[in-house]
């Protein structure tokens, strides 16, 4: 059984606290962020939360080519179309969106998560996907992140990338 306790971002498994894919990265990536000011980190949050809860609203909704954004996701339209290029582009089709998931190593739960998407291609073939709003992409970062869902979830892993679409 896995909870996950949104104010305090901790996961609990089976009723013992385990740590976030998150935290494991930021020990490992402790450094990332130390120069971008708080109120950057803050609005960048925002605007990642506000992304993916449309990503998957759209999705749920079964028309997310057809989606009309809220007032409040109009901030990130760009990105939101994006998104929907990346898709027609690729291909590819949602099959599940914030899907929980533990991740073991040698029989020990060593983290849990909530992959973004979890994608179908054109060959049927199924792949974790993560997205990111970040002006340059940390591919170092995200391949650890990648690996760690991948493991969690058995399958492959896409990287998807949304920030600044087209430039």
């Amino acid at each position: 059984t896995l909870e996950y306790n949104d104010e305090s971002h901790l996961y609990i498994c089976d009723g013992i606290i385990v740590p976030s894919v998150t935290t494991l990265l930021k020990r490992r990536f402790s450094k990332k962020y130390a120069d971008v000011p708080e109120f950057v980190l803050r609005r960048a949050a925002w605007l990642g939360t506000t992304l993916h809860g449309a990503i998957e609203n759209a999705e749920k909704s079964g028309e997310a080519e057809s989606y009309i954004l809220t007032e409040t996701e109009g901030a990130i339209k760009d990105e939101f179309s994006g998104y929907l290029s990346l898709k027609k582009q690729y291909g590819f089709t949602v099959e599940g969106s914030e899907m929980p998931l533990v991740i073991t190593y040698k029989g020990e739960i060593i983290a849990a998560g909530r992959m973004d998407l979890l994608l179908m291609n054109r060959d049927g073939q199924l792949g974790v996907a993560d997205i990111k709003r970040t002006a340059k992409l940390d591919e170092i970062y995200l391949s650890y992140q990648l690996t760690l869902y991948g493991r969690g979830s058995g399958k492959g892993t896409t990287a998807v990338k949304l920030s600044r679409f087209g430039s």
